[in-house]
């Protein structure tokens, strides 16, 4: 009877099964491994009431591999878990301000779906956010593998749905460790402690944290104190290594400065208690006492992936330029390249149709473009000068870094605290911005103090930067310089000390008059109609219209025709049919007749400054109006009348030194007209809490107007090659023209899109085995297992090896026994089996 070959494979199993404990204990491992499908939901940037589906896959085996290998299901789980994590608003608006008792709601169900048991969060998540606050959500399973028992802990911070907790973001502080994400990890440590405690948890630990935006700045510490050192913080019961902390993280602030000191990085605060932390889990303090400093990069770190978009400018922040980078590794959103647009568009389609909508059609990173204003269409047109959206994006947080351009100038000159009232404002304002909270007509009313902030904030800006360049030695110059480049850019011809105003004026009306259909023509004519009081409307009229050559008598010329004929008459001369052209043929005459005119309305509506600006603009020596001043003419006079403010008797009630008190005092007057009524009305819909602490955070705005106005204006305007108005109009032109092309990429859904998509390509993770691939592929993992040594953290020889040694590998001199027996039975099979035969 002729034998069949016995198969090797399974010789060797059941000879393992039998023989090495460890190694059957893995092919059991990996066959029990669960794996579960199902479908979560998240809160929709689209609406905070509206919940979307997603569906998502959990996999026990992603968990028993070095951490420090990655994993690509991993990537996009995680990223679900994130979004999944926060604040759910409710079915209703505005529940979210009333109800918090669901808000964990997603986060919750989602863990408790993957088989997580005693899911629960702490109080943040259920009441009311404070600025340094953190919410949490923990659950933990049972994880074995290669005859270990571990309890995989999952430790997910909020990442949306913040309000106040925001302010946290911009409260770096000076240690070296951001403060106010270090705050919100210390309470969501104190809260893992405590649940550890209040679960009976032992033993070998594997944590997973993920998060996204804040949430990923905090999870990134969280991992970082994990792998790092901290996990004696949790006493003696449990222990864990560097490779069974898994942590992914999406759109992540930076965190960290290398070197920092670890007595203060691995130290946790204890219970802040007081009236504005009553929510904080109860816990003492923790010294770190063993000293070294933090390399963020070190391999310890090696289970730490945070997932960055080039064009995401929430990741560079705090700026690279004060030290500040994060832990672990940093991953490209498009893995380098692999992941192709095409191919995340396909994902963010099913994942999130709002979104999609919003990449396609005008948002997409590849749809951004650079643009200016074009004076002759009075409308946004492209620009080649800013073309690539990752470096528009980096020169922003380049000009916030170049004003505050340290860590100690960033506090000490009332950075950190500017901006953290802004971030409070901007955190409560996702609530209170409505109809129903605003009183339109009264900023409205506010017109007055809405363009003096603009103008005076444009042109503290331009001094500021023309001082600093040394192209101006105070504000007298830097204004001139400043208004001659607008007055440059306006009228498409060059302005300088010399223009004047005549000169000026006749180059504006005729591109005016050249504009695209006539409409900045239109425009200006518009704009005199409206600046004429009622009482002085048929006056005017009755001086412009017979520069038309239909004017008589009788005729029935409207407004608006009649000054676009009087001012094209100011270009090209009046027209001979016209009444006019007799005594005013020209037209330079005709500009004589304009002057005249502005000349007697500045008298009217500045009794005591539109003489004074009359002669220095628009009279010659001899008291002709003939436009004859100059630029210098005009800052001489205008400068002084723009430092004071005067009551409505033309008595001076503030006087200013420079345009930057000037723009702070009327953005104080702006703050408080927009918010004041704001402020009023809270109460009664969100509660004395919710009004004490807007007026709180407004407060400190007006307090800290200096430097949250310098912030932005650098933020947005500043251009690494010194200050020109063409860059600022290109800047803010820019921005108008792509705001969501700005933002969408910081978009949750966009990041789990791109996860969902580095799937179908290979993005160099290693390959771990699947519970329906475990029969066919036993062998392979068994090979897989003497080769994770090679990848798992290097020791050296005074290191524990217990500490750092990959749970996978086990014992390497069983492993090497076992590879020997396998060897041995290869030969005996094949030996008996060769006799047998003959």
């Amino acid at each position: 009877m002729k034998l069949k070959k016995i198969p090797v494979l399974t010789v060797i199993v059941l000879l393992l099964n039998s023989i090495i404990p460890s190694v059957a204990a893995l092919a059991a491992d990996i066959n029990s491994s669960s794996v579960i499908k199902g479908t979560y939901q998240y809160t929709s940037n689209e609406n905070s009431n509206k919940q979307l589906e997603d569906s998502f896959e959990y996999r026990d085996d992603c968990f028993m591999r070095s951490s420090f290998l990655g994993c690509e299901h991993l990537e996009t789980l995680s990223s679900q878990v994130a979004i999944s994590s926060a604040s759910w608003y409710g079915e209703e608006e505005d529940q979210y301000e009333v109800d918090y008792s669901n808000n964990s709601h997603n986060v919750v169900d989602f863990l408790k779906k993957m088989d997580f048991k005693d899911v629960s969060t702490n109080k943040y998540y259920t009441l009311e956010k404070e600025e340094n606050s953190g919410a949490v959500a923990v659950g933990h399973k049972t994880i074995t593998t290669s005859g270990k028992t571990y309890t995989l802990l999952a430790v997910i911070p909020r990442s949306a749905g913040y309000k106040q907790e925001w302010v946290g973001n911009f409260n770096v502080g000076d240690s070296g460790i951001h403060d106010g994400f270090k705050a919100a990890r210390d309470e969501m440590l104190r809260y893992v402690k405590k649940y550890i405690q209040d679960n009976n948890i032992e033993g070998n630990l594997k944590v997973w944290t993920v998060g996204h935006s804040r949430g990923a700045a905090v999870s990134n510490m969280l991992g970082a104190f994990f792998a790092g050192g901290g996990i004696e913080y949790f006493g003696n019961s449990v222990s864990i290594t560097p490779e069974d902390v898994y942590c992914y993280t999406y759109a992540t602030p930076t965190t960290i400065i290398p070197g920092t000191d670890k007595n203060v990085e691995l130290s946790v605060a204890g219970y802040r208690g007081g009236e504005e932390y009553l929510s904080d889990t109860v816990g003492d303090a923790y010294a770190y006492t063993k000293g070294g400093q933090v390399d963020p990069k070190d391999k310890v770190y090696g289970g730490i992936r945070n997932f960055i978009s080039p064009y995401d400018f929430i990741t560079m922040l705090p700026p690279e330029a004060w030290g500040y980078t994060h832990y672990g590794t940093d991953v490209s959103i498009d893995h380098d390249g692999k992941v192709t647009e095409k191919l995340m568009l396909d994902e963010l389609k099913e994942v999130s149709p709002y979104a999609y909508n919003k990449y396609v059609n005008k948002s997409g990173p590849n749809l951004f473009e650079g643009m200016t204003f074009d004076i002759k269409k009075l409308k946004l047109v492209k620009d080649n000068k800013n073309v690539d959206l990752s470096n528009f994006v980096k020169d922003r947080i380049d000009g916030l870094a170049y004003k505050a351009n340290s860590i100690d100038t960033y506090i000490n000159n009332n950075y950190q605290d500017g901006l953290k009232a802004a971030a409070g404002i901007y955190g409560m304002a996702l609530v209170f911005f409505n109809e129903d909270d605003i009183d339109i007509n009264r900023v409205m009313d506010d017109k007055e103090n809405l363009i003096y902030s603009v103008l005076f904030s444009y042109l503290a800006y331009a001094s500021d930067c023309l001082q600093e360049e040394g192209r101006a030695g105070n504000d007298v110059e830097a204004s001139k310089i400043a208004i001659e480049e607008l007055l440059t850019y306006v009228t498409d011809k060059e302005v300088n000390d010399n223009t004047t105003v005549d000169e000026v004026i006749e180059s504006f009306f005729k591109l005016a008059c050249e504009s695209e259909n006539e409409i900045l023509l239109d425009k200006i004519v518009s704009l005199i109609v409206g600046a004429i009081p009622e009482d002085y409307q048929d006056m005017f009229i009755n001086v412009v219209a017979p520069y038309h050559k239909d004017y008589n008598s009788e005729s029935t010329i409207s407004s608006e025709e009649a000054w676009k004929t009087f001012i094209k008459a100011c270009v090209y001369g009046t027209d001979q049919e016209a009444p006019a052209y007799a005594n005013f043929p020209t037209a330079k005459d005709a500009r004589k007749m304009l002057y005249q005119m502005v000349s007697f309305a500045l008298l009217f509506m500045l009794p005591e400054d539109g003489y004074a600006l009359s002669i220095a603009l628009f009279m010659d020596d001899e008291g002709e109006p003939t436009g004859s001043g100059t630029i210098t003419n005009l800052i001489d006079v205008i400068y002084p009348m723009l430092m004071k403010v005067k009551d409505e008797d033309g008595n001076t009630i503030k006087s200013f030194q420079n345009f930057a008190e000037a723009a702070d005092y009327r953005l104080v007057n702006l703050l408080e007209n927009i918010l004041g009524g704001i402020i009023d009305n809270s109460k009664n819909k969100y509660g004395e809490k919710f009004q004490a602490d807007l007026r709180r955070h407004v407060e400190n705005a007006k307090e800290n107007i200096t430097s949250i106005r310098e912030a932005f204006l650098y933020f947005f305007l500043h251009d690494g090659d010194g200050f020109s108005t063409e860059k600022v109009i290109g800047n803010i032109a820019t921005f108008i023209n792509n705001p969501e092309a700005i933002t969408l990429p910081h978009y949750n859904e966009v990041y789990i899109a791109y996860a969902k998509a580095a799937q179908a390509v290979d993005c160099g993770y290693e390959d771990h085995l699947t519970k329906e691939t475990i029969d066919d592929s036993i062998e392979n993992e068994i090979e897989k297992e003497t080769k994770t040594e090679e990848s798992s953290y290097k020791v050296d020889s005074k290191t524990d090896i217990s500490t750092f040694g990959n749970p996978k590998t086990g014992d390497t001199i069983q492993i090497w026994i076992s590879l020997f027996i396998v060897s041995i039975i290869e030969i005996a099979v094949t030996v008996l089996y060769t006799k047998r035969k003959k």
